[in-house]
């Protein structure tokens, strides 16, 4: 959840926004709707993520094998090492273009409106991840 902790950075709660105020997640809600029409970059991100994903399982399979026959941790550190660098190189500019996707008002912060659309977003595209 590095990616989490790098958002959070970036959002402003507004005093005058009412809790109440579902009006900014028209767009994202209703019946049919499409988080990747609506969230194209979050949809990029998950993609990716889950071909990751796919591909570290596998690898992280072959590391606890070795690390069973020579009891080595090398392994496991080359591979958080990789995740990380995936993380950097492909993972955070897809959020970082969602992010500015929804930052509209383009202040650099998301305001409660925008956040809500956010994540929104983000729960219907992991939801279609698992």
């Amino acid at each position: 959840l590095i990616w989490l902790k790098d958002f959070a950075q970036n959002l402003q709660p507004q005093a005058s926004s009412s809790p109440s105020d579902d009006s900014a997640l028209a767009p994202a809600m209703g019946s049919g709707a499409s988080s990747s029409k609506d969230a194209p970059h979050l949809a990029e991100y998950f993609k990716k993520l889950k071909a990751k994903t796919e591909a570290t399982q596998e690898q992280m399979m072959d590391v606890g094998l070795a690390m069973l026959a020579s009891g080595t941790a090398e392994q496991a550190k080359k591979a958080k090492e990789e995740m990380l660098k995936w993380y950097e190189e492909e993972g955070k500019p897809c959020l970082t273009k969602s992010f500015e996707h929804h930052d509209k008002d383009k202040s650099g912060v998301l305001e409660n409106a925008e956040a809500k659309v956010f994540f929104l977003n983000l729960i219907q595209e992991t939801e279609t991840f698992t």
